[in-house]
């Protein structure tokens, strides 16, 4: 459970964080209850897996892919029958994001689970060199 808080936190909270969707701003309390909870999970990630030292294991990009993939299979059908738009699969954040740029309907959906996947494996790399070192001593 660290594994997959780590990589989808690090790799769709942080887009969050610096392009929030928000229908307020400062000093509503909406906008402190959603930098705060983004932020947190952040921290809470980053704890589980440098402080508790819960660390990816060898074959965990693999693994977040397809529970990635078993997530938007099940939210676009969610979102689908109750007309519903949760990590934004039918329609673009109100507010201007990164995902402005990754095409139109359905071709973002695509572009996001590849730049989500390239960011999996940019966020294991610590862990791949850190497993390097290891077992070459």
């Amino acid at each position: 459970m660290a594994e997959l808080s780590y990589f989808w936190v690090l790799a769709g909270s942080i887009n969050g964080v610096v392009t929030p969707d928000l229908r307020v701003s400062f000093p509503h309390l909406y906008f402190f209850i959603f930098f705060i909870a983004h932020s947190g999970l952040v921290i809470g990630a980053l704890y589980a897996v440098f402080g508790l030292k819960l660390y990816p294991r060898k074959w965990a990009v693999p693994r977040v892919i397809l529970l990635s993939q078993l997530y938007f299979l099940s939210a676009l059908i969610i979102d689908f029958l109750f007309r519903a738009n949760y990590g934004y699969l039918m329609e673009k954040p109100n507010s201007p994001s990164l995902i402005d740029h990754l095409g139109v309907w359905p071709i973002y959906l695509i572009n996001m689970q590849l730049i989500g996947s390239v960011l999996f494996c940019i966020l294991y790399l610590p862990f791949y060199f850190k497993n390097k070192t290891n077992e070459q001593h």
